[in-house]
C-alpha cells in the first residue's frame, strides 16, 4: 500500500503547475522566450550592415534577412494560433521554439548569404508559432479580471528584448567575430525551451 501511495503521488512538475503562483511562472517563461526574440530580432538588423560587408553583398540583398523574416512570421500567424488552438498551443509552442533554436544553427555554420536568409525563414517559422500561442497561453493562465495587466506585462517584455538586443549586438560586434553574435543566444533559446517544458 505504502508503495502503491508512492507511486501516485504528484511529481514536483505537477506541484509547480497546480501551486496558486503557476500563473506567474507561466509569464515568467513566456516573458523569458518573448525577450530572446526580442534581442534576436533587434541584434540582426543592427548586424545587417557588417554582415553585407563580410559576405560581399549589397543593401538589397542584405535586407531579405529582415525581409524574408517578417513574410514568414506574419504569414504564418493565423495558422498556427488556429493549430494551437486544435491540438495544443503547448505543444506548439514548443516546437516553435525548437525551430527558432535550429534556425539559430543554421546562421552560426553559413558560409554564404543564401544560408543565412534560409536561417533566418527556419527562425521565422519558429518565430510565429511561438508569439501567436505564448500570448494566448499567458492570457489563458489568468483569471479575467487581471488580462489587462498582462497584457501590458507582455507588452513590457517586447520592449526590454528589442531595447537589449542593440546594446548586446553592439558590444560583441565591437569585440567578437559575427558568429558569436548565435552562439551566446543558442543558450538563451535553450533555457526558454527548458523553462516552457517545466511550467
Amino acid at each position: 500500500m505504502r508503495d502503491a501511495g508512492a507511486a501516485a503521488s504528484p511529481s514536483i512538475v505537477d506541484r509547480v503547475r497546480r501551486s496558486s503562483f503557476h500563473k506567474w511562472l507561466v509569464l515568467g517563461a513566456i516573458g523569458f522566450g518573448i525577450v530572446t526574440g526580442g534581442i534576436d530580432n533587434s541584434m540582426m538588423n543592427l548586424a545587417m550592415p557588417r554582415l553585407a560587408e563580410i559576405f560581399g553583398v549589397g543593401a538589397d540583398v542584405i535586407l531579405w534577412l529582415m525581409a524574408a523574416f517578417m513574410v514568414v512570421a506574419v504569414g504564418l500567424a493565423l495558422t498556427w494560433g488556429s493549430l494551437g488552438d486544435s491540438i495544443g498551443r503547448r505543444r506548439i509552442y514548443m516546437i516553435g521554439f525548437l525551430f527558432f533554436t535550429l534556425g539559430l544553427a543554421i546562421l552560426s555554420v553559413s558560409q554564404e548569404v543564401s544560408h543565412l536568409i534560409g536561417g533566418r525563414i527556419v527562425q521565422a517559422i519558429g518565430q510565429s508559432m511561438t508569439v501567436t500561442n505564448g500570448f494566448a497561453i499567458v492570457v489563458a493562465a489568468f483569471p479575467e479580471r487581471q488580462r489587462g495587466m498582462v497584457i501590458g506585462l507582455v507588452g513590457s517584455f517586447v520592449g526590454i528584448g528589442l531595447s537589449l538586443g542593440p546594446i548586446f549586438g553592439g558590444f560583441v560586434l565591437e569585440h567578437f567575430d559575427w558568429r558569436a553574435l548565435i552562439w551566446t543566444r543558442l543558450p538563451l533559446s535553450l533555457i526558454a525551451l527548458g523553462l516552457v517544458a517545466l511550467v
